[in-house]
C-alpha cells in the first residue's frame, strides 16, 4: 500500500477518531479544571465539582445508558441503525424533564443558593445535549464510522472553553461555567445529528410507545451499570459536601483530576473494538485474544501515568494550580494507582457490555458503591478527602478482581500479569530519571521520564508495528 494511502487510511481510521474524541476531551476538561481552580476561590470551585457530581449521578435517569445497548445492536445488524437512533433520542427526549426537576431540587435540598441552583438547571440542559449526543455516537459506534465524531468533539470543546474562559474573564459566576459547557454539548450534538443522518437517512420522528417501553425494559441492566457506576464512582464527593463542606471538595477534586480525566484515555481502543467484540458472541477464545490485547496496550499507556504522578505528586499539584491546593497531593497518592485500574475495569466492563452481561456488571458495581458509601460515611468525618482517596481506591481494587472472575464466562484465557511482568524495566528507568532530577522543573522531570520509558517500551518492541496496525484497523 503506498505511503499516500496509509497516511489517508490512518487519518479517517476509527482509532485517530476516537484519538481526537479522547484528546480533546481530556485537554479540554483537564486544562479548563485547573483554570478553574485558579481562577475561583476554593468554595467556589467546590460548588461546581458538587453540582457536576450531582449531574452525573442522575444521568442515568435521561440516557437510561442505551447508548451501549444501541451500538451492540447496530453492530449486529447495521440495517436497523436508523431504527435505533429513533428509539434512543425518543427516550431522551422523553426523560429529560425529569433530570431538570431532580437536580434543581437536589442543589435546592442541599445548597439552596438561587445562582447555585440556576447553574443546575444550565447543567441540566447540558445534560440533555449530551443525551442526545450520546445516541448519535452510539449509532455510529455500532457501524464502525468514527470519522465524523474527531471533528464535532474539536469544534464542540474549543467552543466550550473559549466561552467558558470569556464569561469568567469578565466576572461571570458559576452559571457561566455549566452554560459554556451546554453550549459546546450542544454543538457536538448538532454535527453527531447531522453524520448520523448522511450515514444512515432520515429517521421517524415518532416511535411507538411498545417499542420505547422495550428499549427501556433492555436498557435497564446498562441504567444499573450507570446509576452504581455513578455512586460507587462520585459517592465521595457528595459525602464530602455534606460531611466535611464545598472547601474540602475542591481538594479531593484537585487530587482527582487525573483520575477522573485520564481514564478516558482507554476509550481511543474500546471505543473501536467494542463493535468487533459485540459480533464475537459465543467465540470465547477469540473475544479473550482481543481482550487480552487490550489490557496490553491499555497497561502501556496507564502504568507510566500512574507511577510518574506519584513520584511528583505535591510539586506537580502546586505547578498545575497553586499553593492553596498542596494538601491534595496525599488524596492523590492514593488516587493514583486507581488510573491503570480504571483502564482495566473499563476494557473488562466494555467486554461485559458487549457480550450480554451488562446485568452481571452492574451487581459488581452496585457491591462496590455500596461498600464505597458504608466506608465513607464512616471515615470521611475524621480524615476528609484522603479517607475518600483511600476507599475509592479500595472499591476499584475490588471491581477490577471482580469483573477479571465474571468476564471469564464470555472471554477466555485473558492475560493481565504478563504485560505488567514486561513493563517492569520501563517502568524502574523512568522512576530513576525522574529521582535524579530533582532540581528541575517538575513538568520537564515528567518530560524526561516519559521519554526514557517510551524508548524502551520501543527498544524492547514492547510496542510493535503490527500492534499499530492493528489498532488502526479497530
Amino acid at each position: 500500500m503506498p505511503a499516500v494511502s496509509r497516511f489517508r487510511r490512518l487519518l479517517t481510521s476509527n482509532i485517530t477518531a476516537s484519538a481526537v474524541q479522547q484528546g480533546t476531551q481530556i485537554l479540554a476538561g483537564l486544562g479548563l479544571q485547573i483554570y478553574l481552580a485558579r481562577s475561583f476561590t476554593k468554595g467556589e470551585f467546590g460548588t461546581i465539582a458538587f453540582i457536576g457530581s450531582v449531574l452525573a449521578m442522575i444521568t442515568f435517569i435521561v440516557q437510561m445508558r442505551v447508548g451501549p445497548l444501541i451500538a451492540r445492536n447496530v453492530a449486529r445488524d447495521p440495517d436497523s441503525a436508523s431504527t435505533w437512533m429513533a428509539r434512543g433520542q425518543a427516550i431522551t427526549i422523553t426523560l429529560a424533564p425529569l433530570g431538570f426537576i431532580l437536580s434543581a431540587l437536589w442543589v435546592a435540598a442541599q445548597d439552596g443558593r438561587p445562582i447555585v441552583i440556576v447553574a443546575a438547571l444550565v447543567a441540566s440542559l447540558g445534560l440533555f445535549f449530551n443525551g442526545m449526543m450520546v445516541i448519535a455516537d452510539a449509532v455510529l459506534q455500532g457501524l464502525s464510522r468514527l470519522a465524523p465524531i474527531g471533528p464535532a468533539w474539536i469544534v464542540g470543546r474549543l467552543t466550550m472553553v473559549i466561552a467558558t474562559i470569556i464569561a469568567v474573564e469578565l466576572g461571570g459566576s458559576v452559571v457561566s461555567v455549566y452554560g459554556g459547557q451546554a453550549l459546546g454539548l450542544a454543538i457536538v450534538m448538532g454535527m453527531l445529528l447531522v453524520a448520523v443522518r448522511k450515514q444512515v437517512g432520515p429517521w421517524p420522528n415518532r416511535v411507538p410507545l411498545p417499542d420505547m417501553t422495550d428499549l427501556m425494559k433492555a436498557g435497564i441492566p446498562f441504567a444499573g451499570v450507570q446509576l452504581f457506576g455513578s455512586i460507587y464512582l462520585l459517592a465521595d464527593v457528595i459525602l464530602l459536601e455534606y460531611l466535611r463542606g464545598e472547601e474540602e471538595v475542591a481538594v479531593y477534586r484537585v487530587a482527582s483530576l487525573a483520575v477522573v480525566h485520564l481514564p478516558v484515555l482507554s476509550f481511543i481502543v474500546l471505543r473501536g473494538l467494542y463493535p468487533r467484540m459485540a459480533a464475537l458472541h459465543g467465540k470465547l477464545e477469540k473475544a479473550g485474544e482481543e481482550l487480552t490485547f487490550a489490557i496490553h496496550v491499555l497497561l502501556v499507556l496507564s502504568l507510566p501515568l500512574a507511577v510518574g504522578g506519584m513520584l511528583v505528586a505535591e510539586p506537580l499539584v502546586v505547578a498545575a494550580i497553586d499553593d492553596r491546593y498542596a494538601s491534595a497531593a496525599l488524596p492523590m497518592l492514593w488516587l493514583l494507582p486507581m488510573v491503570p485500574l480504571r483502564f482495566l475495569s473499563n476494557a473488562t466492563g466494555m467486554t461485559m457490555n458487549a457480550l450480554d452481561l451488562p446485568a452481571l456488571r452492574a451487581r459488581g458495581l452496585a457491591v462496590a458503591a455500596i461498600g464505597n458509601v458504608a466506608l465513607n460515611i464512616v471515615l470521611i468525618p475524621k480524615y476528609g478527602a484522603a479517607a475518600a482517596a483511600a476507599t475509592t481506591l479500595a472499591a476499584d481494587i475490588f471491581l477490577v478482581a471482580f469483573q477479571a472472575w465474571a468476564v471469564r464466562r464470555v472471554a477466555t484465557s485473558v492475560d493481565y500479569v504478563t504485560p505488567v511482568i514486561k513493563l517492569i524495566p520501563a517502568l524502574i528507568a523512568m522512576t530513576a530519571v525522574v529521582l535524579a532530577t530533582p532540581s528541575l522543573h517538575v513538568f520537564i522531570r515528567v518530560g524526561l521520564g516519559g521519554l526514557v520509558y517510551g524508548v524502551i517500551v520501543v527498544a524492547m518492541r514492547l510496542v510493535t508495528r503490527s500492534d499499530l496496525a492493528r489498532l488502526v484497523r479497530l
